[in-house]
């Protein structure tokens, strides 16, 4: 479909990134990457003392909110995401007024701020897609692979009805250990209310052999600052070492306008 022309891609996200890996496929394909990269504003370091400067958490998000407030795009109500990845900036506490400031990049889109989770999607939930869930899985194993899905085989997984094994690395909590092993001789009178137990299939970047993973520090949902959480933008990175796509940084892409001769993009 796409032999010998330009495709381009917009974003280096989740998305983008599925679109990439299958365009790479055929060489014949010219494939322009336009994308935000890094922060479009540099979390500088006179933002950075003045946030260092309150005492609280509290007022350490307002000076980070005045900052981002200015840099909204077209009047948006929402704090634009395109800057920092999130809506909020990440510490790392250490002690007293002893901590490390973290922001998000735009550079793998939302992927900077998901928590990992990646479960498998349940027939019911495809009922009125248009495709069927029989044709979507026979994908998953595939897919699992490129996002190295870490998941066992357990009582979520029978519910799920996809059993793929990938070790994760780390253990659960002490506390949802205790919990776990509490309710797991109950787990048939569960399921019988609809009810099924077990760990979430993660997408990790982690690796085992050199005892690279999680370390706890809880900041999940905000962008992992220790890499361990899949990124698509570790992806892009490969891409661009191998020259297998044009990668075109600090563009902002607000709008296609589509007419019978070319696609013009603002």
């Amino acid at each position: 479909m796409f032999a010998n022309k330009v495709v381009g891609v917009v974003g280096s996200g989740l998305s983008s990134y599925a679109c990439v890996s299958r365009l790479v496929l055929d060489p014949s394909i010219k494939i322009v990457v336009l994308d935000n990269d890094k922060e479009a504003e540099n979390f500088s370091d006179s933002l950075k003392k003045d946030i260092k400067a309150q005492d609280n958490y509290v007022d350490r998000l307002k000076i980070f909110y005045d900052f981002i407030n200015k840099k909204k795009i077209d009047g948006s109500n929402q704090i634009n995401k395109s800057y920092f990845g999130s809506s909020i900036f990440n510490e790392e506490n250490s002690g007293k007024n002893n901590f490390k400031l973290y922001s998000s990049n735009s550079y793998g889109g939302l992927s900077n701020i998901w928590g990992a989770v990646n479960n498998t999607p349940l027939i019911e939930s495809l009922s009125s897609w248009p495709i069927k869930y029989s044709d979507l899985s026979s994908y998953f194993s595939t897919i699992a692979k490129i996002i190295n899905l870490c998941s066992e085989k357990d009582n979520m997984s029978s519910l799920l009805k996809f059993e793929y094994q990938n070790d994760y690395g780390f253990k659960l909590s002490p506390i949802a250990n205790e919990w776990y092993l509490k309710i797991i001789n109950k787990l048939d009178q569960f399921n019988k209310d609809d009810i099924f137990i077990g760990r979430s299939q993660l997408s990790l970047n982690n690796n085992l052999n050199e005892k690279k993973y999680c370390v706890e520090c809880g900041m999940c949902m905000h962008g992992c600052p220790h890499d361990i959480i899949f990124n698509s933008r570790l992806k892009f990175d490969d891409f661009k070492r191998k020259n297998q796509i044009h990668y075109y940084r600090n563009y902002q892409v607000l709008e296609f306008i589509e007419n019978k001769y070319k696609i013009n993009v603002i």
